[in-house]
């Protein structure tokens, strides 16, 4: 059984990647990005995986990609031999762009990688993004996830005590998914003042109210701890592969022990979605704020955390060049403690 605390591959397994010639081609497609995971891997387009890339025990890798990008039905995953891969990628990358054409939600998973991957081109950008698609690791099922997160990534320098800082990134295109849709349960402990955080185990949904429970719920946890240690496995993995990264050889010791949770819009209309976010986070000075909203629902306190904040940009600012993801010119941030 794989180690729930190792997000790696062994010295094995990366030996038998790079004698595959067109499989370490494949890693170093501009277009794909590198997630590296418990004992195997994963190649994503935007946004969406081309498939899990596991080590066989003789060296050689299994592939298993959703049978909807492979075009031959159904909903589970088709298994594809190392050798075939290479050659089937072009029509699962057709796939996968008809698939987002048809159906909802993608645009967020699309901007995701295409802004991780514009970032990262930049060496001198702040940021460097370790991850995405990050799932927080569980002894079982039946754990409580609280660690989604869409982006995680590293300050390349240290700061003046020696520390790398870490940023989890949660991404939303608009103010659409702004809305914590809370389950009935939820919403009659809260009309009658017996909620509590602290005290709830289910999710809230993916708005506003449920990520920032849920950024709360993994760090109370004590879960950012092992975070710290397997983003030194990835940055070594990817070292050992070939690939140039910042901060190879970083120990867990060098990374702060607080992360900083980032909301980052991309927005049609910068000024209306800082309004939006206000009424969803319960902000004084605004008028028709959310029924439910985070101040209501979690407390006041949510608001002052230091390490959570609210940052939004212009739609496709990652097409310019270069890209600072979080700390770019046109990113503003949101002053709600102030901003009436």
């Amino acid at each position: 059984m794989p180690d729930s605390k190792y997000r790696g591959l062994s010295d094995q397994q990366i030996s038998a990647i790079k004698r595959d010639e067109k499989m370490m081609e494949l890693l170093r497609d501009p277009k794909l990005f590198l997630g590296i995971r418990n004992g195997y891997f994963n190649l994503y387009f935007q946004g969406a995986s081309t498939g899990k890339c596991s080590i066989l025990d003789t060296g050689g890798l299994k592939i298993k990609t959703h049978c909807k990008y492979l075009g031959t039905g159904g909903n589970g995953y088709q298994t594809i031999s190392q050798g075939d891969f290479p050659s089937r990628l072009d029509k699962i990358l057709s796939s996968i762009q008809n698939h987002q054409k048809s159906g909802k939600g993608w645009e967020e998973k699309n901007v995701q990688q295409a802004l991780l991957m514009a970032n990262n081109r930049n060496a001198d950008s702040v940021w460097y993004c370790v991850d995405m698609e990050y799932t927080q690791q569980r002894q079982s099922s039946d754990e409580p996830c609280y660690g989604r997160f869409d982006i995680v990534a590293l300050s390349r320098i240290p700061d003046a005590k020696g520390q790398h800082q870490v940023a989890l990134i949660e991404l939303k295109v608009d103010s659409g998914s702004y809305n914590s849709k809370l389950p009935k349960e939820i919403q009659r402990q809260i009309e009658d003042g017996t909620f509590s955080i602290d005290r709830c185990e289910v999710g809230l949904g993916s708005g506003i109210i449920g990520h920032l429970a849920d950024f709360y719920r993994f760090e109370r946890a004590g879960h950012f701890s092992q975070l710290r240690e397997e983003i030194c496995q990835i940055l070594s993995t990817k070292h050992k592969l070939g690939f140039s990264v910042p901060c190879a050889g970083i120990r867990p010791d060098k990374i702060a022990t607080q992360p900083f949770f980032y909301f980052l819009t991309l927005c049609t209309n910068i000024s209306s979605c800082k309004a939006t976010m206000c009424r969803y986070l319960g902000a004084d000075g605004y008028t028709r704020l959310a029924t439910y909203n985070a101040k209501r629902v979690l407390g006041s306190t949510f608001l002052d955390r230091e390490n959570y904040r609210f940052l939004f940009a212009p739609q496709k600012f990652y097409e310019a060049s270069p890209v600072n993801i979080l700390e770019d010119s046109c990113v503003e941030e949101l002053c709600y403690r102030t901003e009436t």
